[in-house]
């Protein structure tokens, strides 16, 4: 599958206009487009939200969105959590693309 890589995301995409896009930081996929339903040609549409107030430079955890939560979801209520911000570590931790594995062609 081909894709881009930058030092803050990975986007991936396919022939018939569909991607996808996910950012190192949290591991959080921001956008997702697939061909419209109207059957009009190369029509793609978003699928995701994530909130336009929602800053996507890794100074905060980001509003909408498919999100990686782990080890918790919610704010902290046990005393073995209570150093974790909500939705646990990974939601507010920089990822490294490792490489790409491919087991079917799309």
């Amino acid at each position: 599958m081909p894709f881009e890589k930058t030092d803050s995301k990975i986007t991936l995409k396919l022939g018939n206009g569909a991607s996808c896009e996910i950012l190192l930081y949290g591991a959080t996929v921001v956008s997702w487009k697939s061909p419209s339903n109207s059957g009009l040609g190369d029509d793609v549409e978003e699928r995701l939200f994530v909130s336009s107030k929602s800053p996507l430079d890794g100074s905060k955890p980001i509003r909408g969105g498919i999100p990686v939560v782990f080890p918790i979801f919610g704010p902290p209520n046990r005393p073995e959590h209570s150093k974790m911000s909500q939705h646990g570590q990974v939601s507010v931790s920089l990822m490294t693309y490792m490489g790409q594995v491919v087991t079917k062609d799309v």
